[in-house]
């Protein structure tokens, strides 16, 4: 069971599962993120999951982010950067089945897990627990080269960080000093 599926009150489920914290910062950036994901013609939606665990996901058929609307700003910053790595990365709908889930999971942690550093995020205690994971799914593989993954990742996200800073301004003090 899903605690969400228990009588359990929303109010005692941080005692049990952490949806991260209020951030005006972690907001702000969520929602120019978001926008600048609706530019690349993805749709970004916070809605009900049905679960408290499951945080987000991403179906490259619609080109819909999908971000579980009990999280708080820091999860759900965490979860789009996560899930917007997900739609760079998946740029055809095939990769679903040609690449492997861990090696899908761990290029979307990447890509998130650049971004927030380019932003100057901390990271949340529940995204390096999924690059963990996701690498160490990744190392049971044949077929995982991590040199090559990373260099294609690393790529991609140049190009789309590029883009991304004509579009995303936020005052953060690692980016101001940058300038």
């Amino acid at each position: 069971f899903d605690i969400s599926q228990t009588d359990c009150p929303p109010e005692d489920w941080p005692k049990i599962f952490h949806p991260g914290y209020a951030s005006a910062q972690h907001a702000e950036l969520y929602a120019q993120l978001k926008a600048y994901a609706q530019k690349m013609g993805l749709s970004v939606w916070e809605t009900d999951l049905q679960s408290i665990s499951k945080r987000g996901d991403y179906n490259p058929g619609t080109r819909t982010i999908r971000i579980n609307q009990n999280l708080q700003d820091t999860e759900k910053l965490s979860v789009l950067t996560h899930e917007f790595g997900h739609a760079v990365t998946l740029t055809r709908a095939e990769r679903l089945q040609e690449v492997p889930r861990p090696i899908l999971e761990f290029e979307a942690d990447a890509v998130s897990i650049m971004l927030q550093s380019h932003f100057g995020i901390e990271l949340t205690r529940s995204r390096k627990d999924h690059l963990v994971n996701s690498y160490r799914d990744c190392e049971r593989l044949e077929e995982f080269d991590l040199s090559n993954i990373l260099k294609q990742v690393n790529d991609l996200y140049f190009v789309v960080r590029e883009d991304m800073d004509k579009e995303v301004n936020i005052p953060v003090p690692e980016r101001a000093a940058e300038k």
